[in-house]
């Protein structure tokens, strides 16, 4: 079964909060005056919890089939796992680091996984798969430089928020320009 662009279009404005928090996290990463890694794990383990809570809601509200949404609600089970183990896991950073990797593997894994599930040719569909490839990507870099200091994971990992979020959000627009013509089909 497919989740439909009505479904996502509907609930537009989860996607956007969705943006909003991956926004938020990059550029906090981005801006902190103290890159130490123990303070990039802390930031990383509560965004990657919230995110994780956030996406099993979004999925939940789109719909209440597991066939349709198991790759939103699995990505979310996935990031909020690595978060809360980041969090009881806080005096080892550079292991934490690999969960970072792990964690733009198995999401975006999910994330190419959902894109492939929304209709083909859509918006949504390329930004969400476009997404996944950004999250892809960020595991590569974090593996490639595992041993690097903080201040280049802090800045790999900000940037990929920033540009996870930031399609997010594009895809949530699209999504509220999908639901604002739904609407005016339906009306007329």
């Amino acid at each position: 079964m497919v989740v439909t662009i009505a479904l996502l279009a509907r609930h537009w404005w989860v996607v956007a909060v969705r943006s909003g928090l991956a926004l938020l996290f990059g550029l906090s990463i981005l801006f902190l005056s103290r890159r130490q890694l123990s303070i990039i794990v802390l930031v990383f383990s509560i965004y990657a919890l919230l995110d994780g809570i956030w996406a099993i809601a979004t999925a939940r509200m789109a719909s209440r089939r597991l066939s349709e949404i198991w790759p939103i609600c699995l990505e979310g089970l996935v990031s909020a796992a690595l978060g809360v183990t980041a969090l009881v896991w806080p005096f080892v950073p550079q292991g934490v680091v690999s969960l970072i990797a792990a964690y733009g593997l198995l999401t975006g894994v999910l994330e190419i996984i959902a894109a492939l599930r929304l209709p083909p040719m859509t918006a949504g569909h390329w930004l969400l798969g476009t997404a996944g490839v950004c999250s892809l990507f960020l595991a590569v870099a974090i593996v490639l430089m595992s041993h690097a200091d903080a201040g280049l994971v802090a800045i790999a990992l900000g940037t990929y928020a920033v540009a996870f979020g930031a399609l997010m959000l594009l895809a949530a627009v699209r999504f509220r320009l999908d639901h604002a013509r739904l609407l005016t089909r339906t009306a007329t």
